[in-house]
């Protein structure tokens, strides 16, 4: 299939402090924390990009490598339907207890594009004009959303009054930009990031067994059933018929140290059941999230 020129809305993500992050995670947790803090993002641009209705042949998601993405709408409108999405998406990330506060750098450009789908990844749209700006846009304020021009006059007016005209400096040849931005994080603070040390990765472990223990699950009529369930054998555990308490301890601290994430997961589902709301539905959430259970 031949190359063709047609007008796209290309929008691209960037996460504040992405580096700050990933360095702290990796050193503490190697590259399978960074892994995972690399799907995690994609879970969110995905599920964004899902909920858009009407999408055309063009649009598509195309990674940058780690963290970045462009996102590419033929409908500009689209692309800011998509925008409104992973706001609400990442918010209620951020609104999580004990979860780390993510936000974004976000900008879109309009123009034509030489698109090519024999290509693979990034070379299959070209277009200087439309990527040279967004290159630049994504780089300004935190938490704001810029376009251009073309892409600010495709939006319908009552969008058109939330955003207001800057310009935005180029490099040092270029002229300066015309934009609009507006503001889609409401609270764009980021706290700062501690290092993460032993005690801290412990404490969900601590946290898992003390809700086991209130749970009632660890009761020996209901231990083999639990072990069952999580997708581990009963009758190969020493620790089967010892005292509530110890029970929990010892199977938490057995699927903890023999890398059992999948049944430590399916552990917390079996609570979510029973602590619905309170502060052991917080406890659970933050135990979940250092998990990364899905």
């Amino acid at each position: 299939m031949e190359s063709a020129q047609i007008t796209l809305t290309v929008v691209q993500l960037d996460l504040v402090k992405s580096s700050e992050s990933t360095s702290l995670i990796e050193q503490e947790l190697g590259v399978e924390g960074t892994r995972l803090f690399v799907k995690r993002i994609k879970e969110f641009v995905k599920k964004a990009f899902d909920l858009v209705d009407n999408r055309s042949k063009y649009d598509q998601i195309q990674e940058l490598g780690g963290d970045g993405y462009w996102i590419l709408f033929q409908d500009g409108n689209n692309a800011y339907q998509f925008v409104k999405n992973f706001v609400k998406v990442v918010d209620e990330h951020n609104i999580k207890p004990y979860v780390k506060k993510r936000i974004f750098r976000i900008a879109a450009t309009t123009g034509e594009v030489d698109y090519d789908p024999s290509e693979l990844g990034l070379n299959q749209i070209v277009g200087h004009f439309v990527l040279a700006t967004l290159s630049r846009l994504v780089t300004v304020t935190p938490g704001w959303f810029y376009i251009d021009k073309r892409t600010f006059d495709i939006l319908p007016d009552n969008v058109k009054q939330d955003f207001t005209k800057e310009l935005v400096k180029g490099k040092t040849h270029e002229k300066e930009i015309d934009a609009w931005r507006c503001q889609i994080f409401s609270d764009t603070s980021i706290p700062t990031i501690q290092p993460i040390t032993p005690e801290k990765i412990k404490e969900p472990i601590q946290t898992l067994i003390e809700l086991l223990q209130l749970s009632g699950l660890a009761v020996f009529s209901e231990r083999r059933g639990l072990c069952q369930t999580i997708g581990i054998q009963p009758g190969r555990l020493p620790f089967l018929t010892s005292s509530e308490d110890s029970f929990a301890t010892e199977l938490v601290n057995h699927l903890h140290n023999t890398g059992r994430k999948q049944a430590l997961c399916k552990l917390c589902e079996q609570l979510e059941s029973i602590f619905s709301e309170g502060k052991q539905a917080e406890d659970l959430a933050f135990v979940k999230a250092h998990l990364n259970c899905d």
